[in-house]
C-alpha cells in the first residue's frame, strides 16, 4: 500500500526485512507503549514467526528508522478499508503510527503523520482515521493539531479495542472515490 521508502526529514519509513524482527518485538512488547495498545499474547519466538509471514515484505506496515543512526525507531501502517456513510461508501485506511518512548515528543510522530496523509492522498483515498485510546493524550493532541475529529467509538465486546475513540479527517475534500453513491 505504502509507497516505500517514504522519507522525512529526520525518519525513513521502509519495508521490514528479517533482521529488523527481534527490534520490533521489543517496541511492540514495551510496557510504555502497550499501555495503549492491544496486548502481545505469545512470546518472541513465535511473534517473529508470525511476524515473518505478515510485515516482512508488506506494503502496509514499515520500519521507521531515525535517519541519524539508522536506529529503528517505531513502526508505521497505512492500511485500506471502507467506511459505510447513508448515502455512500468511501475509500479510507487506517494510519498507525508506534515510536518508542525515548523519541516522543520532539515532533516525529507529526513529520511522520504529515508524510502519511501525503502518501495517503496520493493514492487516492477519501479519509484517514485512527483509532485512540482514552489516556493517551500525546496521540490524541497530534490527530487534533492535524485536523482529525473524533468520530465515535469502536464496538468491540470484549475486545481490546472496546470504547477506544475512532478519530477521521478528510483527505481529498475536492474528490471523492470510485465508490461513492454505491450502496453497502
Amino acid at each position: 500500500m505504502m509507497r516505500m521508502p517514504l522519507s522525512t526529514n529526520r525518519t525513513c519509513l521502509r519495508a521490514a526485512t528479517d533482521n529488523d524482527l527481534a527490534q520490533l518485538y521489543r517496541i511492540e512488547a514495551d510496557p510504555l507503549i502497550k499501555k495503549y495498545l492491544s496486548p502481545v499474547e505469545c512470546d518472541q519466538s513465535e511473534w517473529v514467526a508470525r511476524a515473518e509471514e505478515t510485515i516482512v515484505g508488506s506494503d502496509e506496515t514499515a520500519v521507521i528508522e531515525f535517519n541519524k543512526s539508522s536506529e529503528i525507531i517505531g513502526t508505521a501502517s497505512l492500511s485500506k478499508c471502507l467506511i459505510r456513510d447513508v448515502d455512500a461508501v468511501y475509500d479510507a485506511c487506517e494510519l498507525r503510527v508506534i515510536i518508542v518512548d525515548q523519541h516522543q515528543s520532539v515532533g516525529l510522530g507529526g513529520e511522520i503523520l504529515a508524510a502519511m496523509l501525503e502518501e495517503a492522498e496520493g493514492l487516492g483515498f477519501w479519509s484517514a482515521y485512527g483509532v485512540v485510546h482514552d489516556a493517551n493524550l500525546k496521540s490524541k493532541g497530534m490527530l487534533k493539531k492535524f485536523g482529525f475529529r473524533i468520530v465515535g467509538r469502536k464496538r468491540e465486546p470484549g475486545g481490546w479495542q472496546d470504547g477506544h475513540e475512532v478519530w477521521l479527517k478528510s483527505v481529498k475534500a475536492s474528490t471523492k472515490s470510485k465508490h461513492e453513491g454505491s450502496r453497502p
